[in-house]
């Protein structure tokens, strides 16, 4: 955490432009609330209040937290680019500490609110570390493009090393995989129906009884069979 603060104040020192006479909050004060938020996927500025006595161990909050206001004219200001820096680097700390990363799953989900007569629901696709519970990183789904394309490129903005990546059937795409083997992570993938000619293939597969009591004893095969 120590270094993540650091990195931050050497950001912040490259960004200021603020007039001094006005400034309430340090810039890197900022950035550090608004990074934590980041990473813990909150969708309020409300997180902060709640968490002021943690926050204040690491900054300094004397004038208390700064309003939501405050937060969203500077991080505004800000190119997004630098925080995802931010972030990347975090991840870099965690690595470096051999806390890596056992499971990230990887979704995407509508933004509430974005919907309109002339406008198109925005799409964010999400990879989420469960072990540490943080966001690694977002990106939005472009216009007249999809999931498929938008996954790869988030996939290799973050450091997927060493983990298991989980996406749904929409994620099983040859590309995708190809993008989870070259950041040295393993995976597991969801197959339906709509993927016909491997879903058979499986499904032959798994219908040897001597293959699958064989896997059975070895603790590699595990079924459920849900309602639905």
């Amino acid at each position: 955490m120590i270094d993540f603060i650091i990195s931050i104040d050497d950001c912040a020192g490259e960004l200021e432009s603020r007039q001094p006479w006005k400034i309430r909050y340090p810039l890197s004060t900022i950035l550090f609330l608004v990074s934590v938020c980041q990473l813990a996927g909150v969708e309020t500025w409300n997180f902060i209040e709640m968490n002021e006595p943690l926050f204040a161990t690491y900054v300094d909050l004397s004038n208390g937290c700064p309003s939501h206001d405050i937060l969203e004219r500077v991080v505004s200001l800000v190119n997004p680019d630098c925080l995802q820096e931010l972030k990347v680097q975090f991840e870099q700390s965690l690595t470096s500490l051999d806390a890596v990363y056992q499971l990230i799953s990887v979704d995407s989900k509508t933004i509430r609110g974005h919907r309109g007569r002339d406008q198109n629901p925005v799409y964010i696709v999400t990879a989420y570390d469960g072990g540490h519970h943080l966001s690694l990183g977002q990106v939005a789904v472009e216009e007249k493009s999809n999931e498929i394309v938008a996954i790869p490129q988030l996939l290799r903005t973050i450091d997927i090393r060493k983990s298991i990546v989980t996406i749904d059937a929409m994620g099983t795409q040859t590309d995708i995989v190809d993008t989870i083997i070259k950041g040295k992570a393993d995976y597991c993938l969801a197959v339906k129906g709509n993927q016909e000619t491997l879903y058979d293939d499986i499904s032959l597969y798994f219908s040897d009884v001597n293959l699958l009591e064989e896997l059975q004893e070895k603790g590699e095969y595990y079924q459920t069979v849900e309602k639905s």
